[in-house]
């Protein structure tokens, strides 16, 4: 069992930080042992933001909401549901005004990211009230919907890791209404290589809609990595350069969009979003979504050329700002193997 401590903010950023030359990372990855990464992994396990709570989310209003109970929002980062956003809904519907959601810092942004779990069922009002409210138009699913049970070897059983939350036009669904005025329409899929599904969704409230691409990587084992790296670039390229694209957009329409953001009062630090931020989810919003948000992460760097990889300090900042951010140091071992494979490729 993990023991957490209280840290100073200075403290935590000494234990969080271990900065590589960039050319000589490939390297310094080739090097380390299992056990090292496992020990500086272990090192970030032990602490935890000073004075971090979880009353919001640990609400008993709340906690049906959470799909894991050992994986919450902190109240620093709680991303907070404007119940109006949901639009008008039936007497029987209470509005939305929780979600398992962090803001997560990026290289563009202090919130370029929303980390999340994976949409329960009878709370999928909650997710696309979310995406609406912010005007994301980028989310990223790291789950299958149906994965094994932990500690099942033979994979025979089977449980829920998310909800589909999209119309499945393999069964002729193309339309998921929400509310009478709230609905998402699955325009089309195509595959992307043979690691994933880009999904195009158009989400309409009233007369207004929203256009969403969702990408779905579709072979990443949970609290385990991805056997093909090839694929892991193809779809970190794929969602970057649609994500940027959106990040590129007027900086008045920018301005409109901050209007819909809403925060918890700790957050006021932060500063708005200069556009939408991306949507980043796998079952429980840690795993595999602090990977991926990781290499998102180093590959922006790489672009501008960064001299320093300090690998340790960006798992470090997420956990700050969401729980069991990158679960196993098979996984923190598993980014640094992917970054000297990046910095490799781009040289």
């Amino acid at each position: 069992m993990s023991v957490f401590r209280s840290i100073s903010m200075k403290t935590y950023r000494q234990l969080s930080s271990l900065s590589v030359a960039t050319n000589k990372f490939e390297n310094y990855a080739f090097r380390q042992t299992e056990s090292t990464l496992s020990s500086h992994y272990q090192q970030l396990t032990r602490t935890v933001k000073p004075g971090a709570t979880k009353d919001i989310a640990e609400h008993p209003e709340n906690s049906t909401r959470n799909r894991w109970s050992n994986v919450v929002s902190y109240d620093h980062s709680q991303f907070m549901l404007d119940e109006d956003c949901a639009g008008p809904l039936p007497r029987d519907k209470e509005p939305p005004t929780y979600i398992n959601a962090s803001w997560i810092p990026g290289e563009n942004d202090e919130k370029e990211y929303i980390a999340t779990q994976g949409p329960k069922k009878g709370y999928i009002l909650d997710f696309w009230t979310m995406v609406w409210q912010t005007k994301s138009r980028t989310i990223i699913m790291l789950t299958n919907l149906r994965e094994p049970s932990p500690g099942d070897r033979e994979g025979g059983k089977m449980m829920e890791k998310c909800a589909r939350y999209w119309p499945d036009k393999r069964r002729h669904h193309t339309t998921l209404k929400l509310t009478p005025n709230f609905k998402v329409e699955n325009q089309g899929e195509e595959n992307l290589g043979t690691c994933g599904v880009i999904r195009s969704l158009k989400v309409t409230q009233m007369e207004e809609e929203l256009l969403v691409k969702q990408f779905h990587f579709t072979v990443w084992p949970d609290h385990g990595v991805p056997k093909n790296f090839d694929e892991c670039v193809l779809f970190l390229k794929a969602t970057r350069e649609h994500a940027h694209k959106i990040y590129e957009q007027k900086p008045t329409e920018a301005k409109r969009n901050q209007q819909k953001y809403t925060c918890h009062e700790e957050t006021i630090g932060f500063q708005f979003p200069l556009s939408t931020p991306r949507i980043v989810h796998c079952s429980a919003g840690a795993g595999r979504t602090g990977c991926y948000i990781v290499l998102s992460r180093v590959l922006d760097q790489l672009e501008r050329k960064a001299t320093q990889m300090d690998i340790k300090r960006l798992v470090g900042e997420l956990r700050y700002n969401r729980m069991e951010m990158v679960q196993t140091s098979s996984q923190y071992k598993f980014i640094h193997d992917m970054t000297a494979f990046l910095i490799n490729k781009m040289n």
